[in-house]
């Protein structure tokens, strides 16, 4: 999404997903922006003041603590599952 506003300026958002991806299309529009200033400056033209208020970032939480969490509880289900089965048999 790009957004203008009335002293000339623009703001570029992005959500997606995958926060990576996020963060690439942002700096890539962004790049963009900041080559087409540089070619109208050269031009003789006035160019846009640019200023990265908040620059594309990644979360600073990682889910990894949470998949291995996850995983140790799917490993301590599974065993307790196969013992469960197995005393239900014996019986």
């Amino acid at each position: 999404m790009i957004r203008t506003n009335n002293d000339g300026g623009f703001q570029v958002a992005y959500a997606n997903v995958d926060p990576h991806r996020a963060r690439d299309v942002v700096q890539r529009v962004m790049g963009q922006a900041l080559e087409e200033n540089l070619r109208q400056a050269q031009a003789g033209s006035r160019g846009l003041l640019l200023r990265v208020q908040s620059p594309a970032d990644l979360p600073r939480i990682s889910s990894r603590p949470h998949v291995a969490w996850l995983t140790a509880g799917g490993l301590v289900g599974a065993i307790l599952g196969a013992v469960i089965a197995l005393r239900r048999r014996v019986s």
